[in-house]
């Protein structure tokens, strides 16, 4: 068995090929349809490598090619050189024959991109849910990277963690802003990827900027007509009902005067207000204005 290429040198996720050459030493013939085992010498000890950790192509020639999974290889240990030990055999004919070779991996931090993907709007307001899909691979190779960890800067400024919400998806990242703790204004936003390796293997991390605004939303406001009223008057009412684009308003603070009273309110259910119009002390036949003053934060 004759094994090309000798000494190796690969980065941690990528995918190493060998090319085997098995031919019957009496009779010159090649040999397919062979089994192939391989063994992994870590720090003087052999083990065998898992079936997962690489895939085997028969070129039915004696030809074979052998890729080995890196990241499935050495999953969990600390590997700077190793060797390997190919076995093959066919039943009944051949007996277990190894050839070592030297694989060494490198320990150089791995280079990864960061990209977006697509984004709702940049433009948002309250009650809406803006969101953002990142896809974060290793730059050789495209490996998408799992159990990543995000950190996002507004300027210089650290967003804190319960202000969006990372989400892994099967082949991306989404992360969805959470209004309810962000401030009206405009976002310059720098998004952070970054992976914490196993042992000996580390990533550079990667960036991209987006940005957000976030305006106040909108009151809509539908007022009752005025009743008549008259002087002394505490038998009145009129409902105030308010609202959004998303529905209606349960929490807010509202000031309403008719002429210099101050009108008391009681909610009836969400976004409905009934406001008692009170006109002690207002004198007959003059006109007065009722005013409302509606504020909740951010809009």
């Amino acid at each position: 068995m004759t094994i090309t290429g000798g000494d190796k040198t690969f980065s941690y996720g990528d995918y190493a090929v060998y090319n085997i050459f098995l031919n019957d030493t009496f009779t010159g013939e090649n040999v397919s349809n062979s089994e192939f085992s391989i063994w992994a010498n870590f720090s003087g000890t052999s083990q065998p490598l898992d079936l997962i950790s690489y895939d085997l192509l028969d070129h039915n020639n004696g030809s074979y090619d052998i890729t080995l999974i890196t990241e499935l290889m050495f999953d969990g240990k600390q590997v700077e050189n190793l060797t390997l030990e190919f076995y093959a055999e066919k039943t009944g004919i051949y007996s277990q024959v190894n050839q070592n070779n030297t694989f060494k991996i490198t320990t150089e931090p791995i280079p990864t991109n960061l990209t977006i993907l697509s984004n709702s709007s940049n433009i948002v307001v309250y009650g809406d849910t803006p969101w953002i899909s990142l896809q974060f691979r290793t730059e050789e190779g495209g490996h998408d990277l799992t159990n990543a960890e995000f950190e996002i800067y507004n300027n210089s400024n650290l967003l804190p963690s319960y202000s969006y919400l990372v989400s892994e998806l099967p082949d991306r990242y989404q992360i969805t802003f959470l209004l309810d703790y962000l401030e009206i204004g405009d976002y310059n936003l720098t998004i952070i990827a970054d992976k914490t390796g196993k042992e000996n293997i580390s990533y550079i991390n990667s960036s991209v900027n987006y940005n957000l605004t976030f305006i106040l939303a909108d009151f809509i406001v539908d007022l009752d007509s005025i009743p008549v009223i008259y002087t002394n008057d505490l038998s009145k009412s009129v409902i105030l009902n308010i609202s959004y684009n998303y529905g209606p308003i349960e929490t807010t603070v509202i000031n309403a005067y008719l002429g210099s009273n101050k009108l008391s309110f009681a909610s009836t259910e969400p976004g409905i207000f009934k406001l008692f119009l009170d006109s002690t002390n207002l004198n007959i036949n003059e006109t007065y204005n009722l005013k409302i003053t509606i504020t909740k934060p951010k809009f």
